[in-house]
């Protein structure tokens, strides 16, 4: 239903008016009328009519001066000029205002007032029709400009964009300014978006990604930067700089730049993030190089640890490519290890730590990850030790282990599961669950696994148990249905079996791993306990 008002100081006029026609079938409510201008344009300004019928002659302000008024206002309703006298000049006056019909008042009839009205209506509705598109489309351009925003950055990261103008020009479009004529590219990548995946339920952790944005969006400069999404938990950003500013200067504020990001998400999303930042760039040609350099400056928290904001220039790499594990006599050394529980940290601690004093190319330790994880996937199969067992998964974790983002986090990982491979190992050498025995037996099996490559005496390890000799020696008995000195024995043996088995180490050398370094005593006591000879047993002789 669209507002009409009269504006007319004849009061037969406005009653004739009213009368004429249905103005309730036309779609036109009528408000209260005005009898001079003053009252046209206030009452215009409480109700805003979208129709206003307006006598050209009336007092206090005449209908040339309503109209000049209420555009002054934005007035946006329909205005029909209803006059006396056919006068064209003020009728076009009145037309050049804003005006959009007049009407004779001495030859207005019903057929002719409808007419207006509904060409007036007609008016109407074509411009809310307009104003609604134009309102949509700003809706959506607004809503739209990250998105839109996200894809220009995309499409720079992949080298679509070569010309400088144009890439400018399509920034301008998104209200920022780009003249790529200075400028570095940042990436931001979450830490542990493993975990996170396991943590969050996936519409929590897009939420959380989202927030990352809004992070971003508050930190960078409004018009001289272009941030998104460029894969899940990565984010790519350009920042624009001053043709004249220092090369100095630009690493300075963009190191700053991103610190402060990675603050920002620490403090308001309680997670962490690291950031790898590009070399100074000019124009947008190379705006895919930059961003993989960006890239690969992340890949540089291998060795510099999570949360950190690293430069590409920053990476020094050993040109070698390391063979720490593809080789058989080092699979030897992983088998012997296996065996003896103290041992496994030292190995590892060792190996990395060589690896942080003379850093190779991450795609080389990604390499050493997945011969490793096969090789123990081996071991596992070889001693039906179950996936969960050995790696803490249903199946072999290759995506996880890729996703490791440290050098710390690998090493862990890899010494826990050969910690896992050995207790394992040991719990079917004894033949007991750990879960369902005393908790002093369960700690004399657990010091037996870590020291008996040494010599253990009964008195030292009824010590470490906290109890005297002849209780220890007697709850040892009830538990495990076998002496403490017969259960050494057979464990030891055990252990030499393996090592016999899977390493290149001589007979003596596996009696003096095992805790066993009196040959004869060894040899005697292996052929007791298996019958037959360690040397027969390996396939060989000694």
């Amino acid at each position: 239903m669209y507002k009409a008002l009269i504006a007319d100081d004849d009061i037969l006029v406005r009653m004739d008016l009213r009368s004429m026609i249905d103005w309730h079938k036309l779609g036109i409510e009528l408000t209260d009328d005005a009898a001079n201008g003053e009252e046209a344009v206030r009452l215009a300004r409480e109700t805003q009519p979208d129709l206003l019928l307006l006598d050209i002659e009336m007092p206090l302000m005449n209908g040339l001066e309503v109209i000049q008024r209420l555009k002054e206002d934005r007035f946006d309703g329909k205005i029909v000029v209803l006059s006396c006298h056919d006068d064209f000049d003020i009728v076009k006056e009145a037309l050049k205002n804003g005006a959009s019909e007049y009407l004779l008042k001495h030859m207005l009839k019903p057929d002719n007032l409808i007419a207006v009205l509904q060409t007036a209506i007609g008016d109407l509705e074509e411009l809310h029709a307009s104003r609604n598109e134009q309102m949509l489309i700003r809706h959506l351009t607004e809503r739209g400009k990250p998105a839109l925003r996200e894809e220009l950055l995309k499409e720079l990261f992949a080298g679509v964009w070569r010309d400088r103008e144009q890439a400018a020009e399509a920034a301008s479009k998104l209200d920022l300014r780009l003249g790529f004529a200075r400028y570095v590219v940042a990436a931001i990548e979450i830490d542990d978006m493993y975990r996170l995946r396991s943590t969050f339920a996936k519409s929590e952790l897009n939420g959380l990604l989202k927030s990352v944005l809004d992070v971003i969006d508050a930190t960078l400069p409004r018009t001289a930067s272009i941030f998104g999404r460029v894969d899940e938990g990565v984010y790519g950003i350009l920042v624009d700089y001053r043709p004249e500013e220092s090369f100095m200067s630009v690493n300075n504020r963009i190191f700053e730049t991103c610190e402060t990001i990675l603050d920002n998400i620490g403090k308001y999303l309680n997670i962490q993030a690291s950031a790898g930042i590009s070399r100074i760039g000019e124009g947008p040609a190379i705006a895919d190089q930059l961003f993989m350099q960006a890239k690969l400056a992340l890949e540089g928290k291998l060795y510099c640890g999570k949360s950190k904001v690293i430069h590409y220039s920053e990476l020094d790499y050993d040109n070698g490519n390391p063979n720490l594990w593809l080789a058989e006599p080092e699979n030897d050394r992983v088998r012997a290890i296996l065996a003896d529980t103290a041992k496994i940290d030292d190995y590892f601690n060792s190996i990395f730590s060589g690896l942080r004093l003379k850093p190779v190319k991450p795609v080389y330790i990604r390499q050493i990850c997945l011969e490793l994880l096969m090789f123990l996937n081996t071991v596992a199969k070889e001693y039906k030790l179950s996936y969960s067992e050995v790696f803490g998964f249903d199946y072999v974790p290759y995506d996880y282990v890729i996703g490791l983002e440290t050098l710390e986090d690998i090493e862990g990982w890899f010494s826990a599961v050969c910690r896992r491979i050995n207790g394992a190992f040991a719990t079917r050498i004894s033949n007991v669950d750990p879960r369902h025995i005393r908790l002093e037996i369960r700690r004399a099996i657990e010091y037996i696994d870590k020291n008996y490559g040494k010599e253990i005496s009964l008195q030292e390890i009824a010590d470490h148990c906290h109890l005297s000799r002849t209780y220890f020696s007697q709850i040892f008995c009830l538990e495990m249905k076998e002496s403490f000195s017969d259960y050494l024995s057979r464990y030891r043996i055990e252990r030499a079996k393996y090592l016999l088995m899977e390493t290149d180490l001589k007979i003596y050398e596996v009696g003096a791993a095992c805790g066993l370094p009196n040959y004869r005593y060894f040899t005697k006591l292996f052929k007791d306990l298996t019958g037959v000879s360690p040397g027969k047993f390996k396939g060989g002789t000694p």
